[in-house]
């Protein structure tokens, strides 16, 4: 696992898990803002403009990917460990629920609808498995 030496290594470390935190809220935010103007048009839709929205969540997305992979926090607790065990379940569930929303979307197309929406599903599960995944079984050189 990386341990910052530097100042700036530090400020570095603490801006990538302020960029993940604000990914993940954004994230569900959006998703939850789009469940609600699906349900109800014009709900969110008259307020706030989503692309905006959803520009802003990926390029946030984009920075921890970008970022991440050098910069990331050494876990303190053994809780840790428990949460990457048990997150498997809810990765899941985000996994079903995302596919089960891509498919009410596009569910007139046949076959093609059921293909897309187990492919939307598995992404959605890598990124979820990616994005609360802690890797504490780093080699030290």
């Amino acid at each position: 696992m990386f341990i910052p030496n530097t100042k700036g290594e530090r400020v570095l470390q603490w801006a990538v898990f302020i960029a993940r935190e604000v990914f993940k809220v954004m994230l569900v935010t959006f998703l939850m803002l789009y469940v609600l103007e699906d349900i109800q048009p014009g709900f969110v839709g008259n307020f706030l403009e989503f692309n905006y929205f959803l520009w802003g969540t990926i390029g946030c997305g984009f920075l921890v990917i970008i970022l991440q992979n050098n910069y990331t926090f050494i876990a303190l607790d053994e809780a840790a460990a428990a949460r990457k065990k048990s997150g498997h379940l809810w990765n899941g569930a985000w996994a079903l629920a995302g596919a089960g929303l891509v498919y009410t979307r596009i569910h007139d197309h046949g076959i093609v609808a059921v293909i897309i929406s187990l492919v939307a599903g598995f992404i959605i599960y890598q990124l979820t498995l990616y994005l609360y995944s802690y890797d504490d079984t780093e080699e030290a050189a």
